[in-house]
């Protein structure tokens, strides 16, 4: 047999893989690997989304954003929701946003009256960068609740990684 020579013929039916794919997201599936199968899922798509029962992949998918989310990975369970085959799952991003907003003076969550914090009584959105007001567009760090107008937060971040509230935070922005 010659290395060039395919070791299968090239004009096999589409689906001639199919079976052995199932077989394969079953197995991984079953040993608790459910990242291959939902990785497997996203990547062939359509091809091999008729194979396996609805039911099955929704499993699958709600399992693995659960784990995902466990391990506080909120970027990528948001990308496997987004490129999930699954319309049950698709819907995910839109019925379950949820907006933490802490002060950024103390730390503590702010209630849904206002920008002033109940607790230090000061302004949650005042710009780490110029010390005004944010009455527009507000951007904050996850991490450290710090924020600022949009172009100020961008304009900070492209010559520093560090918080520019000095609290010492990497920040990103992304």
């Amino acid at each position: 047999m010659s290395i060039s020579q395919p070791l299968y013929d090239a004009y096999l039916p589409a689906d001639y893989f199919n079976s052995l794919v199932k077989d394969m997201l079953h197995y991984y599936a079953e040993q608790g690997d459910v990242q291959m199968a939902v990785s497997v899922l996203i990547v062939l798509g359509d091809r091999i989304r008729k194979e396996i029962d609805e039911q099955t992949q929704e499993h699958w998918y709600t399992s693995y954003i659960d784990l995902l989310q466990r391990f506080k990975l909120w970027n990528i369970s948001n990308e496997v929701i987004k490129l999930s085959t699954c319309s049950s799952i698709n819907c995910f991003n839109q019925a379950s946003t949820t907006l933490h907003i802490n002060c950024s003076n103390c730390k503590r969550p702010m209630s849904s009256k206002g920008w002033i914090c109940d607790r230090c009584r000061q302004c949650a959105s005042m710009c780490a960068v110029c010390h005004q007001v944010v009455r527009g567009l507000f951007v904050w760090c996850q991490g450290c609740s710090h924020g600022g107008h949009l172009q100020h937060i961008m304009s900070w971040l492209r010559t520093s990684s560090h918080c520019p509230a000095g609290c010492g935070h990497l920040c990103e922005y992304t």
